[in-house]
């Protein structure tokens, strides 16, 4: 075969076509941040979780890196919503680590309540804490984006027919979409069908191909004839109706038709009733002796015995909102029953324990209580005194799964070495096989000692933690959180042998966790600085991390870590070259006496100034108490 021109030209096509950026996924790039910095988008879905890792080529167009999805789970498939987009988010991140940590990115998400609560979340659920506690150790920059703009969220919308063929349009059309317009025919509405008929015809005619135009893209009409009623009381309804089919099916618009039958009973109740109230307005009489303030006024002057003038500005302009009948107040609301106005605590608490606790009881939660309440009764401030009654019930709080947060409780310490925090971080895999740091804190100082594991076993731990401990006697205390690589038969046994107590703690509690906690964040931002070019040799840069953690003075003592635990200036290279003020030379002339003379003074003076950085410590401790409780 003579290989010529036009075979060498089809060749180079070929290439040319696999290498494209319709068929291959983009390069990443390291080496600009500012210009070309990664940006992840991530969604959530009822069964599927997935994100896409994006960066701007040199030309600025936004190209895939890498793709990301998976299955939840039976447990994870009953979270809410918002919890799902947590979860995605830790997923993707812990997936694209090796891309993202050490560098700021972007992180583009579509609910605007994620994106508050990864700005600042309030400890409530410790699964959620936990999550987000990780999410916070990286450097990131949030944007909100609209879920027609998420390619994460439109490759969520892929289905697969059983015979392996996608039932949606191509996603290079939803990826390159701009905005469309939703055309309706309305020869499917006329006046004639009925709301049930309308249904099953939309059903059976097939939902269009739409993918995002429901929620962003504006609403026309087109068809051969003219509407009455043109987007009104008739065909807005039905066009609602169809929506409701193309996004839900038939079950949401069954629902949603019923939702509507109900309405219109309640609408046809309420007419009935305000024609016998008019028949009947000359036979009025009103019981004033049960009611007070505003709602007496109100009643007097709907009864007409006296003139409008007589009563206050509030009480007239509130009056077309209440009604009269067989002698009691009633608040008319649209859309719904008149509401029977009660007043008086003694009453209202009857209603309150009648509903939660009478022959109606079932001592539900305080939303559950009001919601059977709200439908019949009215009067203000009506949530909250339900919600205190339920607070009272001895039942309801014994099984309610709500727990009161307590004040917080600042951890008294009396000095150097008294306690000490114990916890375990997760690494990316070195090469060398290393994935966790194993860090032991002083709660006080803040000085802190570190070493890199490859795996997290009972005698791996306990054989660094007996190290530490012979090289530092006079500790008196640990604590740490109850994960099995502290309760364990291993550890347990070496603090029993040696006789130092150990405090275990829920995971993600102030008390355990506050202090090496934001030391992790500290400390591998600091490992990745050093080793920004060779992220899989880490643990060489481990102990340069921790020797600068330990040489930079703390903001609660003002004091460096290192020099109040060993109790001894520390003496900076620096100093021999240019020598400061309390850089002195050893006297040779001074005898053994002076010299211990000397030390004790020294020893002395540190023993004062440990006890002002005590007292400081628990003071700034006590004004964050304070603080965080009135929050």
């Amino acid at each position: 075969m003579d290989w010529m021109e036009e075979r060498e030209g089809a060749v180079q096509t070929l290439k040319d076509i696999l290498t494209s950026e319709q068929v291959a996924l983009s390069a990443p790039c390291f080496n600009d941040e500012v210009r070309r910095p990664f940006i992840l988008e991530t969604d959530g879905g009822p069964l599927v979780v997935g994100g896409v890792l994006i960066e701007r080529d040199e030309e600025g167009k936004e190209r895939p890196i890498r793709f990301e999805s998976r299955t939840l789970n039976s447990v994870e498939r009953r979270y809410s919503q918002f919890k799902k987009e947590v979860l995605v988010i830790l997923h993707c991140l812990k997936t694209f680590q090796a891309y993202l940590f050490g560098r700021w990115f972007i992180l583009r998400i579509d609910p605007t309540n994620v994106a508050g609560a990864l700005k600042n979340y309030r400890l409530i659920d410790p699964t959620m804490g936990k999550w987000v506690g990780f999410i916070w150790q990286f450097d990131y920059k949030i944007e909100r984006i609209a879920g027609i703009r998420n390619k994460a969220d439109g490759l969520s919308r892929v289905c697969i027919t059983p015979e392996g063929v996608e039932d949606v349009e191509p996603i290079d059309a939803f990826l390159e979409y701009e905005g469309e317009i939703f055309a309706v025919d309305n020869e499917m509405m006329g006046e004639e069908c009925a709301s049930g008929e309308l249904l099953i015809r939309t059903l059976e005619k097939g939902a269009p191909a739409v993918v995002a135009e429901l929620r962003e893209g504006p609403v026309t009409t087109r068809g051969c004839k003219e509407e009455k009623d043109s987007w009104g009381a008739i065909i807005g309804q039905k066009a609602e109706l169809i929506a409701m089919a193309v996004e839900g099916g038939r079950e949401v618009v069954t629902s949603l038709e019923k939702s509507w039958e109900r309405k219109e009973l309640w609408w046809m109740v309420n007419q009935t009733q305000k024609r016998k109230d008019e028949d009947q307005e000359g036979n009025k009489f009103f019981y004033a002796q049960i009611y007070e303030g505003i709602f007496r006024e109100i009643g007097l002057l709907l009864i007409g015995n006296k003139q409008p003038m007589e009563f206050s500005i509030k009480a007239r302009e509130e009056a077309e909102t209440y009604v009269l009948r067989g002698g009691h107040l009633f608040r008319r609301e649209e859309g719904a029953m008149p509401r029977r106005v009660v007043c008086g605590r003694p009453r209202q608490f009857d209603v309150i324990q009648a509903m939660h606790d009478g022959l109606a009881r079932e001592h539900r939660s305080s939303k559950g209580t009001l919601a059977k309440i709200t439908p019949l009764y009215y009067w203000s401030c009506m949530a909250g005194m339900v919600a205190t009654y339920c607070q009272t019930c001895l039942i309801y709080q014994e099984r309610s799964l709500a727990r009161v947060f307590e004040p917080l409780r600042p951890t008294q310490v009396l000095g150097l070495e008294h306690l000490v925090h114990l916890d375990l971080a997760v690494m990316p895999v070195s090469t060398d096989g290393y994935r966790y740091i194993l860090d032991a804190r002083d709660n006080l100082s803040g000085f802190a000692e570190v070493v890199a594991l490859k795996k997290k076993t009972g005698r791996s731990v306990a054989n660094w933690i007996e190290d530490f401990y012979l090289m530092h006697l006079f500790i008196k205390r640990f604590i740490a959180d109850n994960e099995t690589e502290f309760v364990n038969q291993e550890v347990l046994g070496m603090l029993k042998r040696l006789c130092v107590p150990i405090k275990l703690i829920e995971p993600h509690h102030p008390e355990a966790n506050a202090p090496v906690e934001r030391g992790h964040r500290t400390l591998k931002n600091t490992i990745a600085k050093l080793a920004a070019d060779h992220l899989g040799s880490w643990p060489r840069y481990l102990k340069q991390a921790v020797f600068s953690e330990n040489m930079i003075p703390k903001r609660t003592t003002g004091c460096i870590p290192t020099e109040l635990w060993y109790g001894k200036e520390i003496g900076f290279l620096v100093k021999a070259l240019i020598p400061t003020w309390n850089r002195l030379d050893d006297d040779p002339r001074m005898t053994t006496e002076e010299l211990i003379e000397a030390r004790c003074q020294q020893i002395l003076k540190n023993e004062e100034v440990m006890e002002d950085i005590t007292n400081q410590v628990l003071d700034n401790r006590m004004r964050d108490k304070a603080r965080w409780d009135q929050d």
